[in-house]
């Protein structure tokens, strides 16, 4: 069953009437249906890749609540893919990040008419930016990694977690930082010359709009999928707040 689905499911089971309001479908708040009908606080909606993005429009909520609501995990709104999709804040599809044998990683993007086309046409947002604004705004402290998958990894266990476009030698721009205002980080470092170059980077980067930030690594393997599937913690990440540098 897609994602998508598996969502719509849920809701029905739980009564709740679905509208498709064009990309996004909207219905009372899962988690206080009463008086909600018209309102329809809950919204969500599938990006081309699969992904289902969730909107808790219920300040009291938040989009984990509505998810235990249904009776789902954040796993169920991942399909297993090697494409990457990247939206706007809004929801909107603007490009994409796929993943090839021999660890190549070509991008698209879309234009205002939701046609692909090859390469990138400007710099692309966070990876699951809607989810990282309201994350941000529930205050839940948000790893910063390297790759979509390690994302993947850690968003499908319950953790807010994001990545910049491109790999660790790509350069955060400014509406990365912006997007990232007033949170608590926590990078998640490669175990390789080229993740600890990055994560240097995503500090000198990000120390100026932080409220704090720590760097981290893998107590096994390379980075956050490898030590999530040798069985450990977000808390046994090993922590090498050694490493953050002095503000510039």
């Amino acid at each position: 069953m897609a994602a998508i689905d598996r969502v719509v499911s849920a809701c029905e089971k739980k009564g709740l009437k679905v509208v498709s309001l064009g990309k996004w479908h909207r219905c009372a708040h899962p988690c206080n249906p009463e008086g909600d009908e018209k309102r329809r606080s809950f919204g969500f909606c599938a990006t081309n890749d699969g992904t289902v993005i969730v909107a808790s429009h219920k300040p009291s909520y938040s989009s984990e609540d509505a998810i235990k609501a249904l009776g789902l995990e954040w796993a169920d709104l991942f399909p297993e893919t090697n494409d990457y999709e990247y939206t706007d804040q809004n929801g909107r599809p603007v490009g994409r990040v796929m993943r090839k044998p021999g660890k190549s990683f070509p991008q698209g993007h879309y234009d205002r008419d939701g046609n692909f086309h090859s390469g990138i046409d400007g710099p692309l947002p966070l990876y699951l930016a809607p989810l990282v604004v309201q994350w941000v705004e529930q205050k839940r402290p948000v790893y910063v990694v390297e790759g979509e998958k390690d994302v993947r990894s850690l968003v499908r266990r319950g953790f807010a977690a994001t990545t910049k476009p491109g790999g660790a030698k790509s350069p955060w721009q400014p509406g990365h930082a912006e997007m990232l205002s007033g949170a608590d980080l926590i990078v998640v470092m490669d175990k390789d010359d080229a993740g600890l170059t990055a994560a240097i980077e995503a500090c000198h980067a990000l120390q100026p709009v932080t409220k704090s930030l720590k760097i981290v690594q893998a107590a096994k393997g390379k980075d956050a999928t490898d030590h999530l599937d040798c069985g450990y913690t977000v808390d046994q990440f090993v922590d090498r707040s050694d490493l953050v540098p002095e503000p510039r």
